[in-house]
């Protein structure tokens, strides 16, 4: 029973503890519900979140997509990843094409290293947010400008992404570059006025003043520190330096007040000056901006008027009390006044002369015509001074000198003429006197003349019968006494023919029956010639000829052999019989002046020289500067006057330098032409040969800038080189196709297409004949990677602009070693004339830099129309061009090629076209050489 007992407890006992155990189960099983049912509501509501997420993600992608302004996300590299639609609309490239791209690929190049640069220092300083504005190229090659604000996202202290909104801010920056641009042509234009300038905004704020203004006002501060002053106690501060300073500052206080233009009011200053002042109000429809005062300084102006109305009492008072009688005449032709002078000269009163026509009144019969005419002239303003007889009153004529000048009324308009008359009947009489005694002696004169031309010609054929039988008595046997007797017989044959020569000569000259025949001759051969003659005379004597002829002189000239052979003979013949021993030197040198060719001969002798008394005299008739042997030094003293004669009827010079003992030296210049055959001769031997195995180079020029072609084709001009020129990659590339070539100079700037495109093109043509042609590379840019991307495009050699010859002929020598052509001159570089500039322009940096950009930009395109009118040979209009070139290089400092453009002027007369074209031609170099030391001297001021 017990047992049974105990069994049933353990029963009871077991059934509870799985009672138990159940009901801990069902608990747990009720807290594991709970616990999933408040994970599933965690869930739901995340779920809800990540609706609402996904709905707010679209609603942002929307905006983002449908905004106008470039949004771009870009990794920390600055690789694009995300860029929304309005990039592609702005920028005209697909989103394809971005995406992947550096952020630089779409900067213009010149901007896109400095840009790349600020972002780095931006994110090394651990900046957040910045705005920053750069240039891009778009799909149509157009520049466009964009303003970026770029926000860094950091993450563990290292950049993440870069979040960018871009908008086309293009036409803000051109506003504010050209609003720049207008205030620095008008801080320019008010800094240079002569009037003192002072503009303040509407709250009296300094906007803009000038030096002028500072001086005016005895300021001590220069007018940049003045910008952004406040002038609301500025009358009040300058008040004492006025006359009336109260009425002063009343004044200024009004015309703040009132806000109304006002002109041109005078203001007296305590040292004496007075100033005009202008108040200008300034508005934009009905809001008002500010103001501007503008101060003249005007008492020379006031104090000149005053004086010049006492000046002219005064000196009215004194012409009218001299013998000038003045008489004034309306623009209709009628006297409007007489003065005492005149009535008194004619013999009328005033009152009976005013309001008559002084033609019909005091022009002689048969003079009213010659009285016409010149009415003519002085009713138009032309002032005029003419010699006119006046029938006085009583019929008598009195001649007198008149001038006449035109009078201006305040609005410049002709109102009338003032004649003055100056009574010069006396000087007229004995004008007639002078010129009857004139006509006698020129009438003697000429029967002077005909009677030695006659008595010449009749006492040559008896002389030269004389002359001809003492020679031949000398083939017969002579005693010595006969021999002696024969000697003097000759001499004194010799010497008379000399003298009637020599008379029929200045015979001949004096009636203009001598006149120069120019031809072609062998002017070399002719000199020496001369010079072995006097070789041979002089062989018995102790004294040495030296004789010099310069190599640059032509061996054919065309002048007049016969003159110029007579004019050395005198002078040879002359050192000859003066000098009995030491030497004589004769040299010829040839020169370009004022755009002729003159041939200069210097005769320097050892001999006995010329007394300083008796020098200005040597040239006269009759007159022998020195007296010795007989032998040798007896003359008619014809022979230098006859020389001086010639040389001026070839339009030269003659000068003498003598000292006694010491010799004498002649000096001649003489102007002389190329012969015709010699000019041909001259212009194919000049052109520059290159040596090439006899084959010259032929060069492409591929260049857009006018100037910079130019300057190449004058310089391959200049070697002698073939060129063809084109102005953009397309036109070369068609020349290319069907034309060979040497050598290639490529600009890499270029429109339509680039150098380096072009160069491409060039090196993958299949069939192109050029496609390996050695280039050079043309650029303004000096940088590393320039000349690398130019090699790499498949150029061969880099030339920096700007070169120098020397520096292409290098270039060239590269490809072509035998290319040695080019000479570099051997003259001074030129340069600017600085004492002509700080004359010109007195340290005004800003006007000459005006002055200077205007005559870089005009003078190119001058020299380029002279070349034209040369060409089409329209002389007159190629002269009054260089006429108005000249002008313009004085005003750079280069006046000597002014002095130059002068000689070009001689085209409106007589001259030769190959000299013009030959003178045309070094001028256009030197002027090309010019504008390039102006370029360089306003980027210094720069």
């Amino acid at each position: 029973m017990n047992k049974d007992l105990d069994t049933g407890n353990k029963e009871i006992l077991s059934g509870q503890t799985a009672h138990l155990r159940m009901e801990a189960q069902l608990k747990e099983k009720d807290q594991l519900l709970a616990q999933l049912t408040l994970h599933n509501a965690e869930l739901q509501s995340k779920l809800n979140a990540l609706d609402s997420l996904k709905s707010d993600l679209h609603y942002v992608q929307e905006i983002v997509n449908n905004v106008q302004d470039i949004v771009f996300i870009s990794d920390y590299q600055g690789i694009f990843r995300f860029i929304n639609p309005a990039a592609e609309i702005l920028l005209g490239f697909p989103l394809s094409k971005m995406l992947g791209k550096h952020f630089t690929s779409l900067i213009r190049e010149d901007y896109a290293e400095t840009i790349r640069n600020t972002y780095r220092d931006q994110i090394r300083e651990r900046v957040s947010t910045s705005y920053i504005e750069f240039p891009v190229k778009n799909a149509f090659q157009l520049d466009m400008w964009l303003g970026q604000r770029v926000s860094f996202i950091y993450q563990d202290d290292k950049l993440y992404e870069a979040h960018s909104i871009s908008r086309d801010v293009s036409e803000q920056v051109h506003a504010r570059k050209e609003l720049s641009t207008t205030y620095s042509r008008l801080k320019g234009l008010v800094e240079n006025l002569h009037a003192g300038v002072l503009v303040e905004d509407e709250n009296r704020k300094i906007v803009l003043v000038n030096q002028q203004f500072c001086d005016f006002f005895s300021i001590p501060f220069s007018p940049d520190l003045m910008i952004g002053a406040d002038c609301a106690q500025a009358a009040e501060q300058s008040k004492h330096l006025f006359l009336d300073p109260e009425a002063f500052v009343q004044g200024v206080d009004l015309l703040l007040k009132n806000r109304q233009i006002n002109l041109a009011e005078d203001l007296f200053m305590t040292d004496g000056k007075i100033l005009e002042r202008h108040y200008i109000p300034v508005f934009h429809e009905a809001e008002y901006l500010g103001h501007m005062w503008h101060y003249r300084d005007i008492t020379v102006k006031r104090t000149a008027g005053e004086q010049l109305r006492k000046s002219e009492e005064k000196y009215r008072g004194i012409m009218e009390n001299m013998e000038l009688g003045l008489l004034e005449v309306s623009s209709d032709a009628k006297i409007v006044r007489a003065y005492p002078r005149f009535c008194e000269m004619v013999g009328y009163s005033e009152e009976e002369i005013i309001g008559k026509d002084p033609k019909k009144l005091f022009s002689p019969p048969g003079f009213m015509e010659k009285a016409r005419q010149e009415e003519d002239r002085f009713i138009k303003g032309k002032s005029v001074i003419w010699e006119a007889p006046l029938l006085k009153k009583n019929g008598t004529i009195v001649w007198t000198l008149i001038n006449n000048t035109p009078i201006y009324n305040d609005l410049g308009n002709l109102v009338g003429t003032l004649g003055i008359h100056l009574d010069i009947t006396e000087q007229k009489l004995l004008q007639a006197d002078l010129e009857r005694a004139r006509q006698e002696a020129e009438q003697a004169r000429d029967a002077e003349k005909a009677f030695l031309a006659n008595m010449s010609h009749e006492i040559r054929n008896p002389i030269n019968s004389i002359v001809g039988m003492t020679n031949l008595l000398y083939d017969t046997h002579l005693s010595k006494e006969q021999l002696e007797y024969v000697n003097t017989l000759k001499y004194s044959s010799e010497l008379l023919h000399s003298l009637v020569s020599d008379v029929l000569d200045i015979s001949k000259i004096e009636q203009g029956k001598m006149d120069p025949q120019l031809e072609d001759f062998e002017f070399v051969e002719m000199m020496r010639a001369l010079c072995r003659t006097f070789e041979f005379r002089l062989a018995k004597r102790d004294v040495k000829l030296i004789y010099e002829i310069a190599p640059n002189i032509p061996s054919r000239l065309r002048s007049d052999p016969t003159f110029i052979h007579q004019i050395f003979l005198n002078l040879l013949s002359n050192a000859f019989k003066f000098t009995e021993q030491g030497q004589i030197h004769f040299s010829i040198v040839s020169k370009l002046e004022n755009g002729k060719n003159w041939l200069k001969f210097t005769l320097q002798d050892s001999g006995m020289g010329i007394e300083a008394d008796r020098l200005p005299f040597i040239f006269e008739r009759f007159n022998q500067a020195g007296k010795a042997n007989k032998a040798h030094q007896d003359g008619t003293g014809l022979g230098l006057p006859i020389t001086k004669q010639l040389v001026e009827l070839l339009g030269g010079t003659i000068l003498v330098t003598s000292q006694p003992t010491a010799g004498t030296t002649f000096e001649v210049l003489l102007p002389y032409e190329l012969a015709k055959e010699q000019e041909l001769v001259s212009k194919v031997s000049n052109q520059p040969q290159v040596s090439t195995n006899a084959e010259q180079l032929k060069v492409l020029i591929v260049e857009d800038n006018p100037m910079n072609r130019r300057y190449l084709e004058n310089l391959l001009l200049k070697w002698g080189l073939s060129y063809t020129s084109a102005e953009d990659g397309q036109i070369a590339l068609n020349i290319l196709e069907n034309k060979r070539f040497d050598l290639i100079l490529m600009d890499i700037r270029m429109p339509n297409l680039d150098g380096y495109e072009t160069t491409l093109r060039l090196r993958n043509a299949a069939h192109n004949p050029n496609k390996n042609v050695p280039i050079i590379a043309l650029t303004a840019s000096a940088l590393l990677d320039e000349k690398e991307k130019a090699l790499h495009a498949g150029m061969n050699h880099h030339l920096s602009k700007p070169f120098t010859p020397e520096q292409l002929q290098v270039a060239f020598q590269n490809f072509f070693p035998q290319f040695t052509n080019y000479q570099a001159p051997s003259s001074a570089a030129p340069s600017l004339n600085r004492n002509e500039l700080v004359e010109l322009y007195e340290n005004d940096t800003s006007y000459m830099r005006e002055i200077f950009q205007i005559f870089v930009q005009t003078t190119p395109v001058e020299l380029a129309q002279m070349r034209e009118l040369l060409e089409k040979e329209q002389w007159k209009d190629f002269a009054a061009k260089a006429h108005k070139i000249k002008p313009s290089f004085q005003m750079v400092g280069l006046g000597y090629l002014g002095a130059r453009a002068e000689l070009l002027q001689r085209a409106k007369a007589d001259f030769n076209p190959v000299d013009l074209v030959r003178d045309f031609a070094i001028f256009e170099e030197a002027a090309y050489l010019g504008i390039k030391l102006v370029e360089s001297e306003i980027l210094t001021m720069s």
